[in-house]
This record gives structure tokens, sequence and C-alpha cells, in this order.
């Protein structure tokens, strides 16, 4: 009985997890970012390992306190996140990584953002590599 309850608990716990990042959807092999949720929800479908999604944005988003960096070390970006033309308000201040705030971490060698608006306000103390948008980029990023 023991056993059998712990089963349908964690398939209810992977579920619940799992249905954040497929929230999103998906148009032409992007997916549409309009809001906070989408743009939490592709964060952690990046850095669960799909580096190569590709994301535009729909809207003008205020990420308020959200500070989780798209990408990691284990998972640079490589794919096209297009602003298309919207603004993304930040909030950033320091972190516990080491590192300062940013909107990516890594930002891999066929990673392109593009048509991307940033407004808002970073602190940070002594950390290093601090940004609006990449803390570290071998990709390209343009008309930003």
């Amino acid at each position: 009985m023991t056993k059998k309850l712990l089963k349908v608990c964690m398939v209810a716990l992977m579920s619940a997890a799992s249905t954040a990042a497929w929230a999103l959807s998906e148009v032409n092999g992007f997916y549409q970012i309009g809001t906070v949720e989408d743009y939490a929800a592709f964060t952690q479908l990046v850095n669960g390992g799909n580096v190569y999604a590709n994301a535009i944005l729909t809207a003008d988003i205020d990420l308020g306190a959200i500070t989780t960096k798209i990408s990691n070390d284990a998972n640079k970006y490589q794919g096209l996140f297009d602003g298309a033309g919207h603004t993304l308000t930040i909030n950033l201040g320091d972190r516990t990584d080491g590192e300062g705030p940013a909107l990516f971490r890594n930002l891999g060698n066929r990673g392109i953002i593009q048509n991307l608006k940033v407004q808002g306000i970073i602190t940070t103390g002594t950390y290093k590599h601090t940004a609006a948008i990449a803390n570290y980029s071998v990709g390209l990023i343009r008309n930003c």
C-alpha cells in the first residue's frame, strides 16, 4: 500500500513540475511569450536542457521580481530569442551565484537575441559580469 501511494504521489509531482513548461504555446517553431508566467516557463524549459528552443515576445512584460536567468553554465542558450520590438522591464539585483544580474547567463555560439528592448533597474555591489542582457556571450546580440 505504501509503495502504491508513493508511486501515485511521484506521478502527481512529476506532472505538476512539467506543466509549467508545457503551458507555453508554440507557433511556427517559436514559443509565444506574452506574460510573466510564459517567461518563467520558458526559462524553466531552457534551464532544463531545451537550449535550442526559440521564443518570441508578443507583448511588453514587466518581470517584477523574477531573477532566474535564462540558461546556465550547463545549458548555454543556442536558440533565437526575438523581442519583436517589445520591452522587458527588469528590476535585477545582486545574486548568490557570484555573478552579477542579467536576463541570460550564457549565450552559446549559435544563440541569437534580437529586437529586444530592456528597461528598468540593475543594482549590484562587487559582482562581475553584470549586464542587462547576458553575462556571457559568444552568440549574437543584435538590434537591442
